[in-house]
Formats: C-alpha cells, structure tokens, sequence
C-alpha cells in the first residue's frame, strides 16, 4: 500500500509544524527558516480546497506551541494525537464505486490548469470565492475532481465551484467537500486572533523554550516523560 492511502491530517498538518516550531525555538536549529510562513500558505491553499479540517489543525499546532514548554513538558502527547486524529477523521472518504453516479476522471485528479491572470487574483484574494455572493459563483453542474493530496490545488477547476470531489488514488477512495461560509468566517476568525497572539508572544514564548534547551535534551526528562523504569535502561 503506498503511503498517502496511510495519510493522517494530524500527522501532517498538526503534528509535524508544532514540532518544527518546537525544535526551532528550543535548539535555534534552522533560523532561517520561517515556519509560520509556510503555514500562513498551506492555511490557504486548503481553505480555497474547502479543506477546513486541516486548516484548522495547522491553527492547532501554532496555539498549542504558544501554551509554552511547559505544555510540551507535562502533555501525554499519545492522548493527544489520538484527540487530533479524531478530529481528522471528520472527513469522511468513501470508496469509489459510492460514486458511480457522478461524472469524473480518476486519471484527471493531479491535473493542474492554471487560471488566466486576473481570475487569480480573484481566486487568491476572495479565497475562491468565500468573500464573493453566492450569486457569483458557479453552479453545480461540474464538481471537478482533484488530487486529495496536501498540498495540491488546481486552480482553474477549483475556480468559484461550491463543491469539489477530492481522490485518494492510492486508497481508491473520494471525499464531496462543499464550500461552508460559516465555517469558513468561524476559521477565520480562530486565524487572525491566533496570528495576532503569535506576533505579540512569539519573542517572550521563544526565549522560554530556549531557556528549557538543557531540560528537554536531558536522559532524565525524556526517561520521566516516557515512564521508563530505572531497571529496563
């Protein structure tokens, strides 16, 4: 089985940016790299994909890393992948033969068609369409299909749809996504009240976790964190 039929937004999405944002803070490790950046861009992409569960695990991993090296010292962090994997869990991907009714391509979901200049603007700066009426978007008559990797949009099919189908081509498996404007302004919001606390707290935060370096490198930390007997060392 190839790995993306294995994928977990928790994994991806939660769990690898809280700890390259850990491991910077703490070792100094990578300075130049700008992580908040990346998810700032990955945020987005997923949104315009109506991807709104890993939208908001990306949101996960930069507020938990905001709680301090305290949360990370003290969190049973198996309880906590399983609590983000739940949420994961939430789309629900079903085989393809519950699809059969539906006209699309499985051979066309990593088919990438750009947008002409202006219809990108449009595309990036209204986040496809949820800042737009519902009026001017298109209507369901096309439900394109793309790739259900992360990190993957086309945008021309993408462009002003209410709904996309989403493959999992390893897995053979689909997921209707359709556009949710609640939603979205609800995530929005969780966005910017979180990126405003990062701006303000990240230097205080920052120096915290580098002041904790030496306990979180240490033989007894990790061996109280994991339980480990004294006996079986």
């Amino acid at each position: 089985m190839e790995f993306n039929s294995k994928y977990n937004a928790a994994t991806d999405m939660y769990l690898a940016f809280r700890n390259f944002l850990f491991i910077q803070a703490v070792s100094g490790v990578a300075e130049d790299c700008d992580f908040i950046a990346k998810i700032k861009k990955i945020f987005f992409l997923e949104i315009r994909k109506f991807n709104y569960i890993s939208a908001d695990l990306l949101l996960d991993a930069v507020e938990d890393f905001l709680k301090g090296p305290e949360f990370f010292a003290t969190v049973n962090g198996e309880n906590l992948i399983k609590q983000y994997s739940a949420k994961a869990k939430n789309e629900k991907m079903l085989p393809i033969e519950k699809f059969r009714d539906m006209t699309f391509d499985i051979n066309k979901a990593y088919e990438y068609i750009r947008l002409n200049e202006q219809d990108m603007e449009i595309f990036i700066n209204t986040n496809n369409g949820h800042e737009l009426p519902d009026e001017l978007l298109l209507d369901d008559d096309i439900i394109p299909e793309i790739s259900f990797d992360d990190q993957f949009e086309s945008p021309y099919k993408q462009f002003l749809r209410k709904k996309i189908l989403v493959i999992n081509v390893s897995a053979k498996t689909i997921g209707l996504r359709e556009m949710d404007k609640e939603e979205y302004r609800r995530i929005m919001d969780r966005y910017n009240e979180i990126m405003q606390r990062y701006e303000v707290e990240k230097e205080d935060v920052t120096e915290k976790y580098k002041d904790s370096a030496k306990e979180f490198k240490s033989f007894d930390f990790w061996q109280d964190y994991l339980g480990l007997d004294d006996t079986k060392i």
